[in-house]
């Protein structure tokens, strides 16, 4: 090679030289990349178990307000068992109130004896 091929050569590879990225700027971004990934991988296993205990937490309330749903038709159906049981022991006062009446009405010579 001639002496101007080389310098124009040595020009060429001092023009790319100066196109060519800085590589400690480059290291940086690596190193930043790096780290942005790592942080991200954090927050993405936090949130997972931040999930988890929702989901926990999620199946623990729903157990308890079946319990409680549970334990309101048990008392709902207790209630309507004293509701009937009251009506039984009216039913068997009026009865009897009816009967006594009868035999007082009788006893005393009015109405039908029975």
């Amino acid at each position: 090679m001639t002496k101007l091929e080389l310098e124009k050569r040595v020009a060429e590879l001092e023009k790319e030289l100066k196109e060519m990225p800085d590589t400690e700027k480059l290291e940086k971004r690596n190193q930043e990349l790096i780290q942005e990934v790592y942080d991200n991988r954090i927050k993405f296993e936090e949130t997972r178990a931040e999930l988890e205990t929702q989901k926990e937490t999620h199946a623990f309330l729903s157990k308890k307000f079946n319990d409680l749903a549970k334990l309101f038709e048990e008392y709902t159906k207790a209630s309507e068992d004293a509701i009937e049981i009251n009506k039984l022991f009216l039913r068997n006062t009026l009865r009897t109130q009816e009967l006594l009446n009868a035999k007082i009405k009788a006893f005393n010579g009015e109405g039908d004896k029975k």
